[in-house]
Order: structure tokens, then C-alpha cells, then sequence
């Protein structure tokens, strides 16, 4: 019986087969790559960030010590950055978490603070340049631990620049404080493909201590100035998500120290925007 299929070209069915290989053979090579290339990126980022873990947890151990009129300032606001200098898209939410190292240094005889830290953060867009949420952030260091929430707002005034303000609170060990900061990101917004999207920020936050307990004669933590600048980078690692590595320094004001004091720190972390469905 002659079938319509018996009718077909026997080298028009040869070649669509060998089509489907050949796609097949590139798609494999492709997926092969792309598990190379973040593989790779995972292994440098988590290298480096238990690098930064290590030396922080050793410089702690040297330095953990108390020295009599050298408080510690009061707990200061979430300084990441944290990518730039976009802001999150309307009706979308922004969720990042990023973790690393941290130092207050003093002149002697003051003993330096050094530590790990984490931090995370919740935004929700509200126009295409407008957006409002909550940072976070917790701190270890020689036997205190300390915990700070900002309330932020980000506003996009130029495609390369970003405004940025917010109020919060913190607890340490030592006492509470009022926190507030204000900012300005500016780099290269953060595109489709996977390269490095770098960023730099300046920063001003500040601390007021406060009382840890209601009653007289508890410790309040001494206030802080602390005028900063930051660079970072962001990687595109899927359509939702980007790998970020930041660090920064500045200076730390405060009517304990006579002198100034330095403030740094180096995080990794990653960045997720989830976007609504339509």
C-alpha cells in the first residue's frame, strides 16, 4: 500500500533529522557553557566571601579587647548599596540579602571593632522612578551583636543617578539608637547580558544613641557622624537575578573619640526583582 508518508523525499526527511541533531548538539554545547561560566563566577564569589569571613573572624580574636573611656558609637543605619542605580520597577518587588565583613578602626588606645555582618532588604516599586521599603541589617563583633532597620525611598532622577533617604532604629548590646541617612548612586544600570555593571555611592549616615533601659544611669552608646563612599559591581546571572560585590569606607565622627576613627567594610551578596504577572 502506498501511504502518503511513502511519498515523501527520502533526502527531505535525512536532512530534517539531521537539523534536529544538530540543534540538539548546539543547545547541549550551550547549556554546557553557561553551567561553566556560573559555576566558575559561584566558586569566586563564595572563595572570596569565606576570605572575607576568615580575615574578619582572625582580626576579631587580636582585637577584642575593652579599653576603659572607649565606648563603642551607637548602632549605625544599613550602609549597602546594594547595586545601582536604578530603582525597583513599578508594581515589583525587590529582594536582596548580602553577607561579609566589617571594621570600626580608632587611634590607640582605642581597640579597633571588627566583625561579621548580614543584610537584607524588601522594596517595592511604586512609579518607574520611585520606589519605598526596609533594609536591614545585623552585626557580630568580639561578644556584642547589634540589629538596625531603615525605613528607605529611592528616586531615580537621572538614568544614571539615584537619590536615596531613610529613618530607623538600632540595638546593640551597649544601648538603642535613632538612625537616618541620605545618599546619591550613580554607575551603569544594570542591562541584559552578564557583564559587570559597576557603581559608586556617597553616603551620610548618622546615630544618636538612646537609653538601653528605661531607668537612670543606663548606658547610652555616644553618637556618630559617618561620611562615607562605596563601589561595587553587579552581575547578571539570570533574568531576575544578579550577583553584587560591594565595599566601602569612611569616616567616623563621634564626641567619645577625640580623633576620628575609619569605618570599612566588603559584602557578596545577590539581588532578586519579581516582577508581577500582567
Amino acid at each position: 500500500m502506498i501511504t502518503r508518508r511513502n511519498l515523501l523525499p527520502q533526502s527531505s526527511t535525512s536532512r530534517g533529522e539531521g537539523q534536529v541533531v544538530w540543534d540538539a548538539e548546539k543547545v547541549k554545547k550551550g547549556c554546557t557553557q553557561i553551567m561553566r561560566t556560573c559555576g566558575r563566577e559561584c566558586c569566586q564569589i563564595a572563595f572570596a566571601f569565606f576570605l572575607f569571613i576568615g580575615l574578619s573572624a582572625n582580626l576579631r580574636a587580636q582585637t577584642n579587647q575593652v579599653v576603659p573611656g572607649c565606648k563603642d558609637v551607637a548602632p549605625l543605619p544599613p550602609v549597602l548599596t546594594l547595586v545601582g542605580p536604578g530603582t525597583t520597577p513599578a508594581r515589583a518587588n525587590e529582594v536582596a540579602f548580602a553577607a561579609g565583613a566589617w571594621g570600626n578602626l580608632f587611634p590607640a588606645p582605642c581597640a579597633h571593632e571588627t566583625g561579621v555582618n548580614w543584610f537584607g532588604r524588601w522594596d517595592l516599586g511604586l512609579t518607574h522612578r520611585l520606589d519605598w521599603g526596609f533594609d536591614f541589617q545585623g552585626t557580630e563583633h568580639s561578644s556584642f551583636q547589634s540589629f538596625s532597620a531603615t525605613m528607605t525611598a529611592r528616586y531615580e532622577l537621572l538614568k544614571n543617578l539615584r537619590l536615596e533617604t531613610g529613618i530607623g532604629l538600632g540595638d546593640d548590646t551597649e544601648g538603642k539608637s535613632l538612625t537616618g541617612e541620605v545618599g546619591a548612586t550613580m554607575g551603569i544600570p544594570g542591562g541584559k547580558r552578564n557583564a559587570w555593571a559597576p557603581y559608586a555611592s556617597v553616603r551620610l549616615a548618622a546615630a544618636r544613641g538612646r537609653s538601653g533601659r528605661p531607668f537612670a544611669g543606663s548606658n547610652v552608646p555616644p553618637g556618630a557622624v559617618v561620611p562615607m563612599a562605596s563601589i561595587g559591581a553587579s552581575a547578571r546571572v539570570s533574568e531576575n537575578m544578579r550577583w553584587v560585590v560591594e565595599g566601602g569606607s569612611g569616616g567616623i565622627l563621634s564626641r567619645e573619640h577625640p580623633e576620628a576613627g575609619a569605618f570599612v567594610y566588603v559584602a557578596v551578596g545577590l539581588d532578586f526583582v519579581l516582577r508581577r504577572k500582567e
